[in-house]
């Protein structure tokens, strides 16, 4: 296989390097950034470290270059100041491209999101180089809800990655419709192996809920919310446990915990344990008997977003609820229970789910099994191959 040259332009930074160079650590998207490097393992691969926020104490750093896994992480220099480094960022991220190049020829660089710190030195770097591919991994489809002069210059720097780019990678097939993406791969994570998570019935008298998101305008928590304050329905009191983790937005947080003190005090029982460590989200994951997904599906960055947590929910082979969002309707997802974004509708589904739980568990025992079927690291890594050979060759 030939091993292509390619260059990563990605905010990813390793978290050991935080506090050594002062760069900020942000785990939004960290999870997908890693399992693209595995992808590119076969590949010669360098990283360009892209942001135009920082949190340094002086007011330059000098470049910097560190050995990550089997890449190389190339950090260019700038500034502390955001304003100044809408223009000093990406000259010097130029200047790294060309300085790669001038080693060893780049064949293709993949943009993380197609912003403007991204955008613009490829497009300086392609107009003297006009055979390089270059491949926009979009984190979540593309969204332009920023307002005033950043939402121009997100709008700015859409059009021209549109312009320069010869493909897409993507994470839901609404994206390539709305978007008419013509060469594109479908990435929606790594599996790395089968979890061997079984039921175990405790014989409780209610069965446990588990809610497990941002706490915000977009996920659906206030779809929970309407029900923990209106809801008179005695057989959900009486059936359900609701446990909620996440942070968010503080506004909607307050409402949440308000709710959550009604909805008990009139007899039902709810939790809200904010951010929790991975151990603890396990152990509610394990304890759990359903899982909700409530993002609302009348959002535009609903349609052609891809929900990870429905990948989280497949490892632990329990009945998932959830919204018809983006292309969770379609043949590559399996066994997930569909309701309408209503109090009423939840409801419902959660009745019948537990007047009939054994059958609806036993629909959901392989999961974990099919989703790995689907989406090993090996069977990735095929389909990437024939990608980017398609890419990088085509004339």
């Amino acid at each position: 296989m030939k091993k292509y040259n390619i260059v990563y332009l990605t905010t990813y930074i390793d978290k050991n390097l935080e506090k050594k160079i002062l760069l900020p650590y942000t785990s939004a998207g960290l999870n997908k950034k890693n399992e693209m490097l595995e992808l590119l393992k076969d590949y010669n691969v360098n990283i360009i470290f892209v942001s135009i926020f920082t949190r340094l104490s002086k007011v330059f750093i000098r470049s910097f270059k560190k050995q990550v896994n089997d890449s190389i992480l190339h950090i260019p220099f700038f500034t502390k100041l955001p304003l100044m480094n809408y223009l000093i960022n990406p000259l010097f991220i130029t200047y790294e491209l060309f300085k790669l190049n001038k080693k060893k020829k780049i064949e293709c660089i993949i943009l993380y999101n197609s912003v403007y710190e991204n955008v613009i030195p490829s497009y300086i770097f392609k107009l003297f180089n006009k055979n390089v591919k270059i491949i926009i991994q979009y984190e979540d489809g593309w969204s332009i809800s920023t307002s005033g002069i950043k939402g121009l210059i997100y709008k700015f720097s859409h059009k021209v990655g549109e312009y320069i780019s010869s493909a897409a990678i993507i994470n839901s097939t609404t994206f390539k419709e709305i978007f008419h993406v013509d060469n594109y791969f479908v990435f929606r994570g790594n599996i790395s192996s089968i979890s061997e998570y079984t039921y175990n019935c405790f014989l409780e008298e209610r069965k446990n809920i588990l809610f497990s998101s941002s706490i915000d305008s977009i996920r659906g928590v206030e779809l929970l919310i309407n029900l923990f304050n209106t809801t008179q329905d005695k057989y959900i009191m009486n059936k359900f446990i609701f446990h909620i983790t996440g942070k968010g937005e503080d506004n909607i947080c307050k409402k949440l915990e308000e709710s959550i003190v009604k909805y008990c005090n009139n007899g039902g029982q709810a939790i809200y344990y904010g951010y929790v460590s991975k151990e603890k989200l396990n152990e509610l994951y394990l304890k759990a008997d359903i899982l909700l997904a409530l993002q609302k599906p009348d959002l535009e960055f609903s349609k052609y977003c891809f929900p990870s947590k429905i990948f989280e929910y497949y490892k632990y082979n329990k009945p998932i609820i959830t919204t018809n969002i983006s292309d969770l309707s379609s043949d590559t997802f399996f066994n997930l229970i569909f309701i309408k974004y209503s109090e009423s509708s939840l409801r419902k589904k959660l009745s019948i789910i537990n007047e009939k739980y054994n059958y609806y568990y036993s629909l959901n025992i392989d999961n974990s099994s099919k989703l790995f079927e689907l989406y090993s690291l090996e069977n990735n890594k095929k389909e990437f191959k024939n990608f980017i050979r398609k890419v990088i060759e085509k004339n």
